[in-house]
């Protein structure tokens, strides 16, 4: 770790300790946005905040003293309204209520953030994806990881699926045996067999405290 980077780590410490947050600003390149976010919500039992498409920090702040505020985090959904003229604040933090004036974040670049990452515990850097959430991760994933991801998990074939879903939920021989048959039947021809087959339960049919 540079000396450059010693400081920045310190730095967000010392903001962090001082404004009750920091918020990174990082600048955009060829194949993605810029992006803010911040770090240290998570200890006040808040979510960190995240907002791509823009270097401006200054909402994050505005967004993260509301929270404070009302003690919660936001809701899916909910519209906040913010003063106008917030998103010009760039990455400076609000001067705390008991505290001394905070300092303003500077514009870091990818690899200052991959240097926090680096040097993070596991647990920090669960409680920095939990606090983005998990709908605003997805939607940052490069198009590339999709491809990747798509291909390590595998194809869902919905034809198998009634299929199977047929072959367990009736009390013919009969059916059973000829749906087990057609799911062989497309694993086949898509060059699949049943070494390539794994369920998985589907926690969005969760109902009444067992899995669809």
């Amino acid at each position: 770790m540079t000396t450059r980077h010693r400081q920045l780590c310190k730095d967000i410490e010392n903001d962090v300790r001082e404004s009750g947050r920091s918020v990174l600003c990082i600048g955009g390149e060829v194949d993605s946005p810029p992006f803010a976010y911040t770090i240290g919500n998570a200890l006040k039992g808040l979510p960190e905040l995240l907002m791509i498409g823009t270097r401006m920090g200054g909402p994050l702040n505005d967004l993260s003293e509301k929270m404070l505020g009302r003690g919660r985090a936001f809701d899916d959904g909910e519209i906040v309204r913010l003063l106008i003229g917030s998103a010009s604040n760039g990455c400076a933090k609000k001067k705390p209520v008991d505290g001394p004036k905070a300092k303003k974040s500077r514009p870091v670049t990818h690899s200052d953030a991959l240097v926090w990452w680096s040097s993070a515990s596991p647990e920090a850097r669960s409680r920095f994806i939990d606090g983005v959430g998990l709908k605003p991760l997805l939607a940052a994933i490069p198009p590339s990881w999709r491809r990747e991801a798509k291909q390590a998990i595998g194809p869902v074939s919905s034809r198998a699926t009634r299929l199977l879903k047929l072959a367990l939920s009736t009390n013919t021989d009969g059916e059973v045996i000829a749906a087990i048959a057609a799911v062989k039947r497309v694993l086949a021809a898509n060059r699949y067999d049943l070494h390539d087959v794994e369920i998985r339960l589907n926690n969005q049919n969760h109902r009444f405290g067992r899995a669809a």
